[in-house]
């Protein structure tokens, strides 16, 4: 839900019988304001929100199991396995925040590499929180990939509004997985210049340039005919 002006959004919680608001204060319409607002603790599950070419979006449609969250688990447990033993740099898990003033982008990526060189030239950097410098609460810059998995209240958002923030970011490479479907849909974009242009994917593998391998992403039917994911980086 994009917002272009400060609501007050209600969620009612059935085993409290009373409304729980999200303020948005005026402050966070600023990109900056944005910021101190999500990092000051303020919004908590199921609440997620965004900020995207100035506008804010909320969501808080719950995490589809199958379609998004085994896949998520998939994707963070071999990434962060490949980049370790290869000391290749970092891969934060969802709830890191990924800021980029110049894009006006403040969002919580599926998944996100940020590579030693990165953070040694400078193009991403940890930010301190304003009462506590020793506690990082989000990420400013420009990190080498991000991953999105779609799902039902997303499709929108991470198709179009997060393709062209990530691309306005200069984000090198970016992911976008769809598993809803009997057939998964990946998309996978790489940085030409100013833009994003369509990497080729074949039989679910393609080649990521910031992690310098293969990629396979795959699934199976498991013992009960739920799906299990395994991503492997070659």
């Amino acid at each position: 839900m994009p917002v272009t002006e400060p609501p007050i959004v209600n969620d009612r919680h059935a085993n409290r019988g009373e409304a729980e608001a999200l303020k948005i204060p005026s402050e966070a319409l600023t990109f900056h304001g944005f910021n101190r607002w999500v990092t000051s603790g303020a919004v908590r599950a199921p609440w997620r929100v965004a900020r995207i070419h100035g506008e804010l979006f909320v969501d808080m449609s719950p995490e589809e199991i199958q379609s998004h969250g085994q896949l998520k688990t998939e994707i963070i447990r071999a990434l962060a396995t490949f980049v370790r033993a290869r000391r290749l740099g970092r891969i934060y898990a969802d709830r890191t925040l990924i800021i980029n003033e110049k894009a006006d982008v403040s969002n919580v990526p599926d998944c996100t590499f940020v590579s030693h060189e990165a953070m040694r030239a400078g193009r991403v950097s940890w930010v301190p929180a304003e009462s506590d410098q020793q506690r990082y609460l989000s990420l400013a810059g420009s990190p080498d990939l991000v991953v999105e998995l779609v799902s039902k209240s997303s499709v929108v958002k991470d198709t179009q509004d997060l393709k062209s923030a990530y691309q306005a970011a200069g984000i090198p490479e970016y992911w976008l997985i769809d598993a809803r479907r009997d057939a998964m849909s990946i998309q996978v974009f790489r940085l030409s210049g100013l833009r994003y242009v369509p990497v080729p994917v074949s039989d679910a593998k393609w080649d990521s340039a910031p992690l310098g391998c293969a990629v396979h992403l795959f699934r199976e039917r498991d013992e009960f005919g739920y799906w299990e994911y395994t991503l492997q980086c070659e």
